[in-house]
């Protein structure tokens, strides 16, 4: 029940992100050294901050961490809320 409702709360509080245009830019270097396969969604928010975009396919999330100076990204894919992917793009 306590998952239910912290995962709940997440899903809630990051959802208005996923729909804003330009949302939070962040250092990719850091998201890449602080988000390891095998964590939470809500470990990865704690710890990389907000996505700048969130897609959600079934029980597929991907969160988005766009750079600051514009260009690359870190793509997070998470399945049942767990990561399972990290991947950079220039």
């Amino acid at each position: 029940m306590r998952w239910t409702v912290v995962l709940l709360w997440a899903l809630v509080a990051a959802a208005p992100m996923g729909c804003s245009p330009g949302g939070p830019k962040s250092d990719l270097e850091s998201v890449r050294n602080k988000v390891k396969p095998g964590m939470t969604e809500l470990e990865v928010t704690r710890d990389a901050g907000a996505p700048s975009h969130i897609d959600v396919q079934g029980d597929v999330r991907k969160l988005r961490y766009d750079n600051t100076e514009g260009h690359g990204s870190v793509t997070v894919t998470l399945k049942q809320n767990i990561v399972t992917d990290v991947v950079s793009t220039d």
